[in-house]
């Protein structure tokens, strides 16, 4: 037999960690904190022996899932959105010195925010449903991760905040605007922020059910709805 190359092994070695970073969301989403490395090599169909090979424990594993998922969260707002959420490519911004501002105006403007924000808690649902670890990165970290380890949490909860809230808070930022055109922008940011942190933990609360059943794809715009039925978007 012709022995492997280091780029065959180095392939071989990204599968694993692929298979075994899957099968941890998936267990997690059963059995929460209660998982154990066990459970993620059963599910991923390899030995209790290869998990280890690669995780020395189910906090790195956790860790390293939730990390990565929230890695390719940051991919979703390209083109929207600059990394710390205040660049405004999509029209979002309230109408400039010298544009028409009247009430009719100031409608179409409010109205195109509050597009953006119902599309944006779309391509998040799309991504959870397409992704199990990085919802789970999302909903853990609208409780600021507090069931993992301190370490854990806090090299978790600034990659949170940059690839997910902030992306989100510019968007409730321009709805409040449009409301209150008089308050100040520290004003503004700090109730956006209130607000975007409260969408998040509804939408997410109310998705994992979904998730669960495998049956988000079909029931997201009734969660969007019904998101905006409670005032979130």
């Amino acid at each position: 037999m012709t022995p492997r190359t280091k780029e065959q092994n180095e392939e071989i070695r990204l599968r694993r960690i692929r298979e075994i970073l899957q099968a941890a969301a998936e267990v997690y989403l059963d059995k929460g904190i209660l998982l154990e490395i066990r459970d993620v090599a059963a599910a991923a169909g390899l030995g209790y022996g290869t998990v280890y090979h690669y995780y020395n424990n189910k906090n790195d594993l956790v860790s390293d899932m939730l990390y990565q998922g929230l890695e390719r969260a940051e991919e979703l707002w390209v083109g929207e959105l600059s990394p710390d959420g205040r660049s405004d490519p999509g029209g979002m911004a309230t109408a400039s010195v010298g544009e028409d501002r009247s009430p009719r105006s100031e409608e179409r403007v409010f109205l195109r925010v509050m597009g953006r924000l119902r599309e944006a808690c779309s391509v998040l649902l799309h991504a959870w449903e397409r992704d199990r670890a990085l919802f789970l990165a999302c909903y853990l970290g609208t409780d600021q991760y507090r069931m993992l380890q301190p370490e854990t949490a806090a090299r978790l909860s600034p990659v949170y905040r940059s690839a997910v809230l902030l992306p989100l808070v510019s968007q409730v930022e321009a709805i409040l605007v449009q409301e209150a055109a008089h308050a100040s922008n520290v004003q503004h940011r700090a109730e956006a922020e209130r607000q975007a942190e409260w969408l998040l933990a509804a939408l997410a609360a109310c998705a994992l059910p979904s998730i669960r059943r495998g049956t988000l794809k079909g029931e997201m715009e009734e969660l969007i709805r019904f998101a905006a039925g409670r005032g979130f978007v």
